[in-house]
């Protein structure tokens, strides 16, 4: 998602975060998480539908789509403004996007900085929904 990785932005980032946000972070960036296409993948559950029945579960379509999410996904989108679509963007990644102007919407990579406030607002969001808090599953699986 990043297409400025590795790069200092990346210890910047992180470094402003606490340990369970970064881990949160770094797995909604890597896709290695407990969200159901990622389990699929190495064979913990069958399927990789997302309880909604709308799609995969990945961490685009819970960020963007899933309709479970909705209320608590209302704040993301107020700090994140135009750019609430952007996964890159909201993940603190730097991305090849072009305005109308063809024009990198983010700028050169060696200029550019994420956004904290909506990183950590995308985070906050994650966290609402427990999808990726191993702690939270483990319970609701007893």
């Amino acid at each position: 998602m990043d297409q400025a990785l590795p790069g200092n932005h990346t210890l910047q980032l992180h470094g402003a975060l606490t340990s369970d946000q970064a881990a949160s972070l770094t797995q909604a960036m890597t896709g290695h998480c407990r969200l159901n296409r990622y389990l699929a993948r190495i064979g913990l559950v069958e399927s990789a539908l997302c309880e909604c029945g709308r799609g995969e579960e990945t961490i685009r379509h819970v960020i963007l789509f899933c309709p479970r999410w909705a209320e608590e996904r209302r704040e993301l989108w107020i700090v994140a403004k135009q750019r609430a679509g952007d996964v890159p963007f909201l993940l603190g990644g730097w991305g090849k996007k072009k305005d109308s102007k063809g024009q990198l919407v983010d700028g050169p990579k060696e200029k550019w900085r994420p956004d904290l406030e909506v990183v950590k607002a995308t985070i906050r969001f994650l966290e609402q929904t427990g999808r990726l808090d191993y702690r939270r599953q483990v319970e609701e699986a007893y």
